[in-house]
């Protein structure tokens, strides 16, 4: 969302911002949506109201360290403001009503009830009915082939080696983690 524009072939897509959050769980560290913590948090808030229901939460609510509420609200809340300012910024630069658009398009790019899981898909379709200005890969032959090139290339290393990302600069320079 920080660009002019967003550069997608036709199965290309980008996903939510739902804002996720390392916890220690018995089988490691897994990332958790902040707001799935959060919905399950005032769940058993409403069901401890009854006292007979409170042993079967109290394990999951051990789990809880102190602050990570507060953590959470504020890594959603710091998410959703750096989205609206790169839209307001960016993408909607043009606008007259900027502001609104970009607050609007932010909100529900972080709708964890509606995308229900991290990694769901969202269309070029449906980013284009937002009004996010998206190029069509396959519009540009040449760009195309070359893009493809290179998110191949990228995806053979990532199944070949134990890395999860890889930043490289126009100078050669690179980061791989």
């Amino acid at each position: 969302c920080a660009a002019d524009q967003i550069l997608l072939g036709k199965h290309s897509f980008l996903g939510p911002t739902d804002s996720q959050i390392s916890v220690s769980t018995q089988h490691g560290m897994e990332l958790v949506p902040a707001q799935a913590i959060l919905d399950e948090f005032n769940r058993a808030t409403i069901e401890c109201r009854d006292r007979k229901n409170c042993h079967a939460w109290t394990p999951i609510l051990k789990k809880y360290r102190p602050s990570l509420l507060q953590e959470l609200q504020q890594v959603q809340e710091l998410s959703a403001e750096l989205v609206k300012n790169w839209l307001a910024s960016y993408m909607f630069n043009g606008n007259t009503d900027k502001e609104e658009n970009a607050e609007k398009t932010a909100r529900w790019f972080s709708d964890h009830q509606r995308f229900r899981i991290h990694d769901r898909r969202i269309s070029r379709d449906e980013l284009e009915a937002l009004g996010l200005n998206i190029m069509c890969l396959e519009d540009d032959q040449e760009l195309q082939d070359l893009s493809l090139s290179i998110f191949h290339a990228t995806s053979l290393l990532f199944d070949a080696a134990d890395i999860s990302k890889v930043v490289e600069n126009h100078e050669g320079g690179a980061y791989i983690h």
